[in-house]
């Protein structure tokens, strides 16, 4: 008998959690989804995703567009493009496509196959980047801007890699396959002087 109620209880908590899913696709999971605030415990998509203050506590795997904003994750795989802005992934990134991502935090390896990645104020762990992917052609370039930290090692598969590194970010491990590009910051613009009229 306890074990019964036990199970009802369980029952009734995972109803409750889930029973306003956040996300919503007007056709499944093919076609477009949009997730706002709440928790879910996972994606499944094939189009494009658009996900705002939502909690995925496991898995998100599209294929298709992700564009998510102060959003948690457990952990992605994307075939196609991603737009990370404030967004936290505890676990494994990997992407087939671009990447662009924005004050973001990625505890776990990166792996990517694509020709450039745009980090801007983010902090990763290992970045893996290959040339395997379709389309994918030489040289690999990861740009790292606005402070960005690598907490790890940047190894690139096709050994003609480029870290393109801005002010003030840097690389706690090596560069593999790939040199450092150090980029400098943009010059401030002179105001000419103005000369006061002659009377």
């Amino acid at each position: 008998m306890r074990k019964i109620l036990l199970l009802i209880t369980c029952l009734t908590i995972l109803s409750t959690t889930y029973a306003d899913d956040p996300c919503q696709s007007s056709s499944g999971p093919y076609g477009p989804m949009t997730c706002t605030g709440g928790i879910t415990p996972s994606i499944s998509a094939n189009g494009p995703v658009t996900i705002t203050d939502t909690i995925v506590e496991h898995g998100a795997q599209v294929n298709g567009v992700l564009n998510a904003e102060k959003a948690t994750f457990g952990s992605l795989t994307i075939n196609g493009k991603v737009i990370l802005r404030s967004v936290l992934v505890k676990g494994t990134v990997t992407v087939a496509g671009v990447l662009s991502a924005e004050k973001t935090t990625l505890q776990d390896t990166l792996t990517i196959s694509t020709n450039a990645v745009h980090l801007t104020a983010c902090h990763t762990a290992d970045v893996i980047i290959d040339n395997s992917g379709d389309g994918i052609v030489a040289p690999q370039i990861l740009h790292l801007s606005g402070g960005t930290v690598v907490d790890g090692n940047v190894t690139f598969k096709g050994d003609e890699g480029i870290v393109q590194l801005g002010p003030n970010s840097k690389i706690t491990g090596k560069v593999i396959g790939g040199k450092i590009v150090h980029i400098k910051p943009a010059a401030k613009a002179v105001q000419p002087a103005i000369t006061p009229p002659k009377v």
